[in-house]
């Protein structure tokens, strides 16, 4: 990771474990040798990266020959909250769209991979959905930063707000639901 608050958060909740080595760095340049690694696993990083193929090269580099990449990634234009105005929805959501660069990576994966030098590309869809709006569940908290980022975007406080109050109000009214749809990709590098 290149966050040293995500690395101490990282070592702090996997410190029963010794076999975990955690190192400093962005997914374009990894600070070590070629051949390296026996796994690698991209949780929510590519499809924030403007230039995927760079990197792409970077995990083939640092991985030996036949050994696994695994990338979790969203179909942002599948992850939908249900219960706000619709427009007002659409609105948060359009504005949301900027926070990433790639907002349907999984499938820009299935050419990228093999141009980078990868195969036995394998999908496993992992999408859920919920249908309360709880502290502790991945929509309350998308929720709340979405709001937020969005009045970075031109959406005005009042109507952030708003929206946050349909949710909760749907919520109460048992008509609210949050629908996620990550894709594990998993390839081989050959």
């Amino acid at each position: 990771d290149n966050s040293p608050q995500q690395l101490e958060n990282a070592k702090t909740y996997c410190s029963e474990y010794n076999c975990i080595q955690f190192i400093e760095g962005n997914a374009a340049s990894i600070p070590c040798g070629a051949e390296t690694f026996d796994a690698l696993a991209a949780i929510q990083t590519y499809e924030y990266i403007e230039e995927v193929d760079p990197a792409l090269k970077e995990a083939r580099r640092v991985l030996k020959l036949g050994c696994p990449i695994a990338i979790v990634s969203i179909l942002w234009d599948h992850c939908l909250f249900y219960g706000a105005d619709e427009a007002l929805n659409l609105t948060i959501f359009e504005a949301f769209k900027a926070h990433c660069s790639h907002q349907m990576l999984p499938m820009e994966l299935s050419h990228l991979l093999p141009d980078n030098g990868f195969g036995s590309i394998t999908r496993q869809n992992l999408s859920y959905l919920e249908t309360a709006l709880n502290a502790g569940m991945a929509g309350y908290y998308l929720s709340k930063l979405m709001a937020l980022f969005a009045t970075t975007k031109g959406v005005s406080n009042t109507d952030a707000k708003l929206w946050l109050s349909q949710l909760e109000q749907a919520d109460k009214d048992g008509r609210f639901g949050f629908v996620n749809f990550p894709v594990l990709t998993m390839a081989t590098t050959i």
